[in-house]
């Protein structure tokens, strides 16, 4: 599965099997009715002879690297709502909301451009 950006080949199924364990992860994902997977698509039903490798594979959809970009969106929209609610000026909200938002994106293109 390696170079395949699918449910079962991205950075949070990674993580959930190197966390918990591939004993400790859904055997048979919602991805397996696709049709890359099944002929009786939308339902369940065999794998297609031809079905690809990621089909077969495990995943957990409330992993824990989902959990983390989950609390983060929440706590973020927080922020948002209490400057909403506390700050009665739109230029005041403004530069908030501004500020936030610029040290959101600096944080991420230094995430993006670090190894």
């Amino acid at each position: 599965m390696r170079g395949h950006l699918g449910p079962a080949c991205n950075a949070v199924g990674y993580v959930d099997r190197q966390t918990w364990g591939v004993n400790h992860l859904y055997s048979q994902p919602v991805w397996t009715r696709s049709k890359a997977c099944t002929l009786s698509s939308p339902a369940s039903g065999h794998f297609r002879k031809d079905a690809p490798a990621w089909c077969h594979a495990p995943f957990e959809p409330e992993g824990l690297l989902s959990s983390i970009s989950a609390i983060l969106s929440g706590t973020i929209g927080i922020h948002y709502g209490h400057v909403l609610i506390h700050f009665k000026g739109h230029s005041e909200r403004l530069k908030q909301w501004l500020s936030m938002g610029f040290v959101l994106f600096i944080l991420g293109i230094t995430l993006h451009f670090t190894n």
